[in-house]
Order: structure tokens, then C-alpha cells, then sequence
């Protein structure tokens, strides 16, 4: 990161998932950093309905985290 930002590389971060939206695509000469290693659920608040999270977690590591509580989690459709 460091050196990215010396330079100017654009840096595009990217959690866990399939790509197949195209959604972490970076500009030409940028890099991608994967987030997928940062997936822990730091806290869920059934009453709240909150969920706190890192970026690499799985959106089924979330319901299934949710559905402990009694709650589901609907992921984005798109």
C-alpha cells in the first residue's frame, strides 16, 4: 500500500466473493488488494439488527450467524 501510494497506483479493495459482476475491477495500471483473510464477524446485536463486520466476510457466513438469533440476513440481490 505504501508503495502504491508513492507512486499513484490506484488501489481497488476487494472482499470475498465470486467477481462475476465486475465490481472490483481496477482502472488500467491499478492494483487489486483482496480483503478475504479479514473475515471475522467482530459483533452481531440481535436486538439492534445490527451486524459489525470485516470486508472479507461471506454474506452465508453472515445468515448463518444471523439465523443463530433467529434472524435472516437477505444479501444484496443484485
Amino acid at each position: 500500500l505504501k508503495v502504491c501510494r508513492e507512486l499513484g497506483v490506484p488501489i481497488v479493495p476487494r472482499g470475498a466473493g465470486t467477481g462475476l459482476s465486475g465490481g472490483a475491477m481496477p482502472i488500467a495500471d491499478g492494483v487489486v488488494l483482496s480483503t478475504a483473510r479479514l473475515n471475522r464477524i467482530v459483533r452481531m446485536d440481535a436486538y439492534s439488527r445490527t451486524a459489525v463486520v470485516q470486508p472479507g466476510v461471506r454474506n452465508l457466513a453472515i445468515s448463518e450467524a444471523a439465523a443463530q438469533h433467529g434472524l435472516y440476513y437477505a444479501p444484496d440481490p443484485s
